[in-house]
Order: C-alpha cells, then structure tokens, then sequence
C-alpha cells in the first residue's frame, strides 16, 4: 500500500482530520505510521537558527543570581519612633495591656511591678526608660489599627515583661548582614543592642536580651 507523504497530512485526511487516509485501515492510528514518525524526526534534527542559540548562549552565560535566605528569625516591634527586634527564640509571648500590680519600695523609673501573664506573675518594666527612648504618644500613621502589647522575653535565667507601642511581626533576617555598633557608642539604646540591620523599609536595633534582662533585675536590688 502506498503511503501518503503530503505535509501534515495526519491534519488533513489522518486521525486529526478527516480520516480519509487508506493507511488507517493498516496502522489505525497516525502515531503508527512512517510518514507521522519521519516527520517527527526531521523536526528534531533540524537546524537551529542561529538568532536561537545566540539567545541561549546569553542566557546560559549569565551568573546565577541567587538570594541569600535568612538565617535569624526576629520579632520585630515599635518603641516610640524606634525599631526594634529581638531573636524569636527569646520572644515569649505578646498580649494586650493589663494590670500592673505596685510593689512597696521596689517600684521605681524604671521597674514598673508585677503583671500577670497567663496566669504567672511576672516583672515588669520600662524598656523605654532602660534605653532612653522618649515616646512621644503619637500615633503612627497606618493603615491598619495599631495596638499596644506586653510582651515578655527570656534571657539570663530571667522572664520579663515590657510595654511596647505596637509589635510588627516575625521575619528572618541574614545575621552577616547585621551591622555592627561601633566601640565608642555610648548611648543606652546602643549599649544594649547586638547591632542593627536594614529590613524593607525599616532600620531596626537588635538587643542583646540577655543584658536587657540583667539590667532590669539590677535595678530592683538597689530600692
């Protein structure tokens, strides 16, 4: 039988045309045929245009442009106009504003009392006043309701707890990227900061919660 070799005939008279092609009653179906498997060859071996590989030759030669995946989860919050973040891993929880209970002669500038958090009495304290931020009571401009929060951290053995004008979340920070405070820094905020580090549109200090918490339980022992 004579096999018909017209262009994509397998369009025209094959499976995915009329089906008049007298091959089908031998091979059934196109894919079967000499003619559908020839055609498929040539295509493949055919020449690649020079403007297709000059294109693929750019590509390829590009270097890879990969990005860095952070390696250091931080809560990020506000404190007045000032960023700042502490490592996950010692962030313990956030809740809205409750109750400060006084102590008799402890209670001072700088340890504001006794708060309940989920049921266990916990110190609290003035993060601003430890690092000198001013807050000014203004409200940030957002467009979504900002809320302030307790929260309560981990460090040095101890569990403490601070007010803060609004928490911003968790994201994971590169730490080669964390900017080192220079030797000669001399203000409380920078004391007790690990360094700083740039995320979106925001520069954030990341304390050190180990000398955050030592230093708010030194501040009681001298009342």
């Amino acid at each position: 039988m004579k096999i018909k070799k017209e262009n994509r005939c397998w369009k025209v008279i094959g499976v995915f045309g009329d089906k008049s092609c007298e091959s089908l009653v031998e091979y059934l179906h196109c894919k079967h045929c000499p003619v559908y498997s020839n055609s498929a060859k040539e295509f493949f071996d055919r020449e690649i245009p020079a403007e297709f590989l000059d294109s693929w030759t750019v590509a390829l030669s590009k270097k890879k442009e990969t990005k860095e995946r952070g390696d250091l989860p931080v809560t990020i919050f506000r404190l007045g106009s000032e960023y700042l973040a502490i490592d996950t891993n010692s962030f313990l929880v956030a809740v809205e504003v409750k109750p400060i209970h006084f102590v008799p002669f402890r209670t001072n500038r700088t340890f504001r009392g006794l708060v309940n958090i989920d049921g266990e009495l916990l110190l609290c304290f003035n993060l601003d006043t430890l690092l000198g931020i001013t807050r000014s009571g203004e409200e940030v401009r957002s467009e979504k309701a900002v809320y302030k929060r307790m929260v309560a951290i981990k460090g040095a053995g101890e569990r403490v707890v601070f007010e803060v004008d609004e928490v911003i979340g968790v994201s994971r920070i590169i730490s080669s990227t964390i900017k080192q405070l220079p030797s000669t820094a001399q203000k409380s905020s920078e004391i007790f900061s690990k360094g700083i580090f740039e995320l979106e549109e925001i520069t954030a200090a990341l304390l050190d919660e180990h000398k955050i918490c030592e230093s708010f339980r030194s501040s009681i022992k001298f009342q």
